[in-house]
């Protein structure tokens, strides 16, 4: 799936694609929750360009038009209801799992998406402003997060660490922080998103290899129980009124529906004054 970015300088128009299609350039159906397209390859003769060996190499990937994800994580950024009216204002977002920054990406797009309500700022500009935080315990990967905002769209303030887009009256500010820099700071967020790590028993198509490292021990006790002790850190950040979202890319009960009664179970759940989706 090919989700459409939101550089501010290229993006495609999904029902543009949508008229196209058929001419043998580019077919577009919206069968995700942000859109897929299909880039088929230009028709022999001469003056046209063979296809780039990978679609990260292609110029339009490179620039920003597009990012590839599943129709799977687009639906774990929808699930945190950012077009909800209540999320229709400034509001604050954190991807506690970002890993390489898929979600977080995705995320962005969802927040320019949004109908806003717009209000003054400190310089009396009507805007809003979506504040996303990367959360990960691997350094490397929000190292990743960092070297791709410039291709998304993102104007990083190296001073600062935060980077920052601007559309029409929304600005949109991204910044990485590990769990030292969260636990520092006393901001709570009106989204989470825990992409949990699990036993990617539901992307075997892509690593057909996973299945033979898959051990019971891990999917019945080792990974539920970190996941449960995940989603409960994650918990303290969710302000009050605010929306938590817990996901894995794993088929296994053990790792889902179990883990998501035990933290309903538990007293951070009561505590925090959850209920339950």
């Amino acid at each position: 799936d090919i989700q459409n970015r939101p550089n501010s300088n290229a993006c495609y128009d999904l029902d543009e694609l949508k008229r196209c299609k058929g001419n043998g350039r580019v077919m577009g159906q919206l069968t995700s929750p942000v859109g897929c397209i299909c880039i088929n390859p230009p028709i022999a003769g001469k003056g046209r360009k063979k296809l780039p060996k990978s679609i990260w190499s292609m110029s339009s990937y490179q620039k920003g038009f597009f990012e590839v994800q599943d129709a799977g994580s687009q639906c774990i950024v929808a699930a945190l209801g950012l077009n909800h009216p209540s999320m229709s204002g400034s509001i604050r977002i954190l991807d506690y799992c970002a890993g390489n920054g898929g979600k977080t990406f995705a995320i962005s797009s969802a927040v320019f998406g949004r109908k806003i309500d717009s209000e003054s700022d400190k310089y009396g500009d009507t805007t809003a402003v979506a504040n996303i935080v990367s959360h990960d315990v691997v350094d490397e990967r929000l190292r990743q997060i960092k070297g791709s905002l410039s291709r998304v769209g993102f104007d990083l303030d190296k001073a600062t660490g935060i980077a920052e887009c601007i559309q029409d009256n929304l600005r949109c500010t991204l910044q990485t922080a590990d769990l030292a820099e969260l636990s520092d700071s006393d901001i709570l967020f009106d989204a989470v998103l825990v992409d949990a790590p699990c036993s990617s028993s539901g992307v075997l198509r892509r690593r057909p290899s996973q299945r033979w490292s898959m051990s019971k021990e891990d999917t019945l006790q080792s990974l539920p129980n970190l996941q449960l002790e995940i989603i409960q850190k994650a918990a303290a950040f969710v302000k009050e009124g605010g929306v938590l979202v817990y996901a894995t890319c794993s088929l296994l009960e053990e790792e889902n529906e179990d883990v998501a009664r035990s933290f309903e179970k538990s007293e951070v759940f009561r505590n925090g004054g959850f209920v339950p989706w």
